[in-house]
Parts: structure tokens; C-alpha cells; sequence
């Protein structure tokens, strides 16, 4: 996946969910700080602590926002829990309202 220099961070990138591994690992490949997402996003910098280390996951907007800022590298669907992917996928088997 990506160079880790100790173990300690290893286990921090384990302990993280999806989302956050993958804005963690975009933010190394680039050397990029975490006060770079706070000022683009307009978040403090405590915010975007929180998403890195699963505390808190970002509103759907901000996912969203992540996704084009990261061009990609980082889906907002990345963010999902168990339950908001169930719906999702429940949701996508809708059919198209047809006959009314």
C-alpha cells in the first residue's frame, strides 16, 4: 500500500476506517500536513483530526468535496459505515417510478 517509518503509525492507518486510511495515505504521498485539507475545506483544523482518526466521519458535503478536491483518491462512498452502505445499496435497487 505505502511506506509507514514505524509501527506505531502502522497501527494508526489499521485503527482508521476507509476514509480516513485513504485521505491519511493521500496526505503522505504528498507531504501534504493536515492543516493543507482545513484551509482548502474551510474546517478547522481539529475537524479534520477528527476524520483522520475516526472519531468523527465529515457530512456528506464535505465527502463530497474531498472527493473532487483528491481528484478521486479518496470516494466519498470511502466514508460510509455498514448501516449508511446497507441503505445505499437497498436504495440502488429501487426501480424507476414507471406507469404514473
Amino acid at each position: 500500500m505505502f511506506a509507514v517509518a514505524n509501527v506505531g503509525a502502522l497501527r494508526y492507518v489499521a485503527a482508521m476506517g476507509h476514509g480516513s486510511a485513504l485521505l491519511w495515505e493521500f496526505l503522505q504521498r504528498r507531504n501534504a500536513p493536515q492543516c493543507v485539507v482545513a484551509r482548502v475545506l474551510r474546517v478547522s483544523p481539529p475537524a479534520v483530526h477528527d476524520w483522520l482518526s475516526g472519531r468523527r466521519t465529515p457530512t456528506p458535503a464535505y465527502r463530497e468535496a474531498i472527493e473532487r478536491w483528491s481528484e478521486g483518491a479518496v470516494p466519498a462512498a470511502s466514508w460510509r459505515s455498514e448501516a449508511e452502505a446497507e441503505l445505499a445499496e437497498q436504495l440502488e435497487a429501487i426501480a424507476p417510478l414507471e406507469g404514473l
